[in-house]
């Protein structure tokens, strides 16, 4: 790389650091940062495959031979994350004020029973937790307790399918839902109108 190529790329560097710490990954972030600095050369980037893993460093031993050391910081076990995040909700003691309102009759009759779609379920749960945003797991396991049978895909898909009645909370993995407030008066109105057609 010539010494201008150099002060280019440098001076673009604020550029291509944002870009790059936008991705949530270490291995995305490596890649798409080597594919920048590619791009930008003119260079093509050296074809990664995932089982590569984290890239490594080349470093020296004292015999002048190359040996390679690896960069991977250690990994955060999922368990302690799930149990920060998702048991922070009880699912149980939602269902059981479910189970205790005075209306229970009516929603037994129209989600738990009746030909509720797969959506309208999932909302249910959505609508009746209020302002506390949910994971689309939450939902899952709070309608599981209920006796409403979904799987997890089916549940995710019934959060995407209506993505435009909810309010996903930034910054939380895994990600949180709660229902607009024009989706929780119109779900609200589905629910208790007796009239209307499920």
């Amino acid at each position: 790389m010539a010494e201008t190529e150099l002060d280019s790329l440098l001076e673009r560097m604020p550029e291509i650091a944002k870009a790059v710490n936008s991705f949530t990954s270490e291995v995305v972030q490596q890649t798409a940062f080597e594919a920048l600095i590619a791009a930008f050369t003119g260079n093509d980037p050296k074809p990664r495959n995932e089982s590569q893993g984290a890239p490594e460093a080349a470093t020296s031993n004292a015999g002048g031979e190359k040996t390679k050391k690896s960069n991977r910081s250690p990994r955060k076990s999922r368990s302690n994350d799930k149990s920060k995040n998702e048991n922070a909700f009880d699912e149980l003691a939602l269902v059981n004020a479910i189970r205790e309102d005075a209306r229970f009759e009516q929603f037994r009759s129209k989600v738990i029973l009746g030909s509720a779609s797969k959506t309208q379920q999932v909302k249910f749960i959505s609508w009746y937790a209020g302002e506390t945003p949910l994971t689309s797991g939450n939902m899952l396991r709070a309608l599981d307790i209920l006796g409403v049978k979904i799987d997890a895909p089916a549940a995710s898909r019934a959060v995407t399918a209506a993505k435009n009645d909810y309010i996903a909370t930034p910054n939380t993995k895994p990600v949180t839902f709660r229902l607009t407030t024009r989706a929780h008066i119109d779900y609200e109105k589905w629910l208790l109108n007796d009239t209307a057609a499920s």
